[in-house]
């Protein structure tokens, strides 16, 4: 057992060795873990698995370690806390979510390399400090995982490198081992990686944790992004002993982050858009209410003007009964058709009686007293009494202010 896992359970690893693994956990996740592990035995394949323990996501991996002869004589067990990579996909499902109306054809894209980064992503790691004593145990752990792993020495020279590694250059590992791990063939299509590879093993030689992303340059194919890690490997008196180099292909999180930000500014676009349309169609629907209203005030300014003046003379010219009964349902039908639009106007002219909204609506539109009167058939002076009322309820007494002008202005 590693330090890591004797510092996960608070035990010393002296107080561990020996010790029955399984009695370790609550009773729930032993039972579980045992028969995993049982498995792993009776199956010689290797078993995965994810369980939580105090609010942390753990994702375990049971590999078979054969002996020379084929025959397994243990399990190499491998845990990482995935509790941050549980949250991360939380929030990328929910940014998925957010703009999956509007990317409904990247959305399979996105989702496919989630689900692949995530099923990588619990497999980072899992042969981190994993270095055995015996070689047949180290070989199982390199062949079995899907991170490039490098074992080097203090120089920086490649002791040993798993299957996944040399899969990805298409070499041999007689063509890589003893080498510098800077000029093999994984880094020596770049000068500017392969002095961040050399300068990485200085510092890691030294005791230091050396991360960083690093770019494998593919001849004839797309490039691949590396999580790469440097670590250095300590004995029990604390000597610094070899250098382990992990690699993580991190490409599938690169093109889905790089689609999530394409999508976030195509959203902003489209909400601009749709902000500019707003305006204008306010702007529109402004206009369209002003037309309206302008529109109301002239029907009823030409029935006052070209229809009410006439009838008024006609009733006065000496008519029969009979006329005198279609000129009253001339006038009933008038007032049908103009009192939905008289009411909206009064209400803009406070308490004044049907009277004074005619001669206020008259004053507006620019006739003088003596015109009112005879339009109204009243007398001059009974116009001037109604303006002096209508002056009065609207607050104008004793005021320099045009009467014509302020109710031009109510009508704004």
């Amino acid at each position: 057992m590693n330090q890591p896992a004797a510092d996960a359970l608070g035990k010393n690893i002296g107080d561990l060795i020996g010790k029955n693994v399984f009695r370790l956990f609550p009773e729930d996740l032993a039972k579980k873990r045992e028969q995993y592990h049982q498995q792993v035995f009776s199956s010689c394949q290797s078993v995965r698995y994810e369980d939580c323990r105090d609010g942390k996501w753990m994702d375990t991996t049971v590999d078979p370690v054969p002996d020379a002869g084929g025959n397994i004589i243990c399990v190499a067990v491998f845990s990482r806390d995935m509790t941050d990579y549980k949250n991360l996909e939380a929030e990328l499902r929910e940014h998925q979510n957010h703009l999956e109306t509007l990317v409904g054809k990247r959305t399979k894209k996105l989702s496919q390399a989630n689900q692949q980064l995530e099923f990588e992503i619990e497999k980072h790691n899992q042969a981190k400090d994993a270095l055995m004593k015996s070689e047949t145990m180290l070989q199982a752990i390199f062949n079995q995982t899907y991170e490039y792993i490098g074992l080097l020495d203090l120089n920086g020279n490649v002791r040993k490198i798993n299957t996944s590694a040399l899969k990805l250059v298409d070499s041999q590992e007689s063509d890589i081992t003893g080498r510098p791990f800077w000029e093999t063939p994984l880094w020596n299509n770049s000068l500017k990686e392969q002095k961040k590879i050399k300068a990485a093993v200085e510092k890691s030689s030294r005791g230091e944790f050396v991360r960083f992303e690093t770019i494998y340059n593919r001849p004839g194919a797309k490039n691949i992004f590396i999580d790469f890690s440097i670590k250095p490997v300590i004995d029990a008196n604390g000597k610094i002993i070899n250098l382990i180099a992990e690699g993580h292909d991190i490409t599938n999180l690169k093109a889905a982050m790089t689609d999530l930000e394409e999508n976030e500014s195509i959203l902003k676009l489209q909400s601009k858009n749709l902000e500019d349309s707003n305006t204008a169609l306010k702007v529109v629907l402004n206009q369209m209410e002003q037309k309206e209203r302008q529109d109301k005030e002239n029907f009823l300014l030409n029935i006052k003007q070209t229809v009410l003046p006439y009838l008024n003379k006609l009733k006065e010219s000496g008519i029969n009964q009979g006329q005198e009964v279609l000129i009253a349902r001339l006038e009933m039908n008038l007032n049908k058709i103009t009192s939905p639009l008289v009411s909206k106007l009064s209400s803009k002219y406070l308490n004044l009686t049907p009277m004074e909204i005619k001669v206020a609506t008259l004053v507006k539109d620019g006739l003088v007293n003596k015109e009112i009167a005879e339009l109204l058939s009243v007398s001059v002076n009974t116009i001037t009494s109604h303006r002096y009322k209508i002056r009065t309820k609207l607050g104008l007494r004793k005021k320099s202010i045009n009467l014509r002008s302020y109710l031009l202005s109510l009508e704004r």
